[in-house]
C-alpha cells in the first residue's frame, strides 16, 4: 500500500503533548503545579498560585511554540512524506531521501484517536494522521498486528480497529 502524509503544526503539537504527559517528568510537573495551587489555600502566599499556574501552563505553551517553529524551520515538514508499506517493512521517502525499516526493526506502534505513531527508536517516530490514511487505516492496522514481532515486549491489540480509529498500543 502507498500513501502520502503531511505533517501539520497541530499534529506535531498533540504528539509533543502526548509524549510529555506520558512521562514521569510530565506527571511530576502536573503534580507540582496543582500542589503549589493547593498549598496556596493552606499558606495564603500569592506567589504559590502564580508559580503553580506557570508550572501548568508553560509546557503546553512551549510545545505550541516549538511545533510552530519546527514547521517553519524544518525542511522535512514542508512537503508530504511518501510511505510504501509491504510485507518487507516500511519505506519512507521525500525527494531523494529514502528510509527503509523492516518490521522486526520497529520499536513500537501507538494508535491514538487521530494518528498512528510508528516508533523506529525510543526517540524517533513517524506520525501518520488517520485523515491522510483514508481507506488504508484498517489494512495498515491489520498489517502492523500481523508483522510486528511477537518476541518484542509489545502489547497486542485486544480489538483491531477497522474504521481507522483506535486508541490501543501494540
Amino acid at each position: 500500500m502507498e500513501f502520502e502524509a503531511k505533517m501539520t503544526a497541530g499534529i506535531l503539537f498533540r504528539f509533543l503533548l502526548r509524549q510529555n504527559y506520558r512521562s514521569i517528568s510530565g506527571w511530576a510537573g502536573l503534580f507540582l503545579g496543582f500542589g503549589m495551587i493547593a498549598f496556596y489555600f493552606y499558606n495564603g502566599n500569592i506567589l504559590l498560585i502564580g508559580l503553580g499556574v506557570f508550572t501548568l501552563v508553560y509546557p503546553p505553551w512551549s510545545f505550541f511554540i516549538k511545533s510552530k517553529k519546527q514547521m517553519l524551520l524544518n525542511p522535512a515538514f514542508k512537503n508530504p512524506l511518501h510511505y510504501q508499506i509491504d510485507d518487507e517493512g516500511i519505506k519512507v521517502s521525500q525527494g531523494d531521501a529514502l528510509d527503509v525499516v523492516k518490521w522486526e526493526e520497529l520499536f513500537k506502534v501507538v494508535f491514538t484517536k487521530q494518528n498512528i505513531i510508528i516508533h523506529t527508536s525510543p526517540m524517533n517516530a513517524w506520525i501518520l494522521p488517520l485523515a491522510d490514511l483514508g481507506d488504508h487505516a484498517g489494512k495498515l492496522t491489520e498489517m502492523i498486528q500481523a508483522k510486528m514481532p511477537a518476541a518484542k515486549s509489545v502489547k497486542r491489540f485486544s480489538k483491531i480497529p477497522s474504521n481507522g480509529s483506535a486508541s490501543k498500543k501494540i
